[in-house]
């Protein structure tokens, strides 16, 4: 697997990160964020894959629940997520957006702001 530095610049701090956010933005986020073929060699920390999967938890009352979900954000604790001592990688569920939602809080968002 390559190492994530290859498709993504290392960022070391805030500064670095903010002129990141600015130059990812300006490529286009669908573009830049969303791979529709991916395979098993290009999985990074903080990419986003689609699998349809239920994802379990526990409910207010302490019982069991799940929720489908169909997009999931790849966690790690490297970016390239590749350590051969650690042969899985954390994933959580994304809830998509809808149509009602202003386009002042989907322009923050995509700007990595605070809402």
């Amino acid at each position: 697997m390559d190492c994530a530095v290859n498709r993504w610049p290392p960022v070391y701090d805030f500064d670095s990160l903010q002129t990141e956010i600015k130059a990812l933005v300006a490529k286009g986020l669908e573009e830049n964020f969303y791979n529709k073929n991916p395979n098993l060699e290009d999985f990074f920390q903080g990419d986003i894959i689609e699998l349809d999967m239920l994802f379990p938890y526990i409910d207010n009352n302490g019982d069991i629940a799940a929720i489908e979900s169909r997009k999931w954000l790849i966690l790690g604790n490297t970016c390239d997520i590749s350590r051969d001592d650690l042969p899985y990688t954390n994933i959580i569920p994304l809830d998509e957006l809808g149509n009602d939602v202003p386009s002042e809080i989907i322009n923050n968002l995509k700007n990595f702001q605070k809402l």
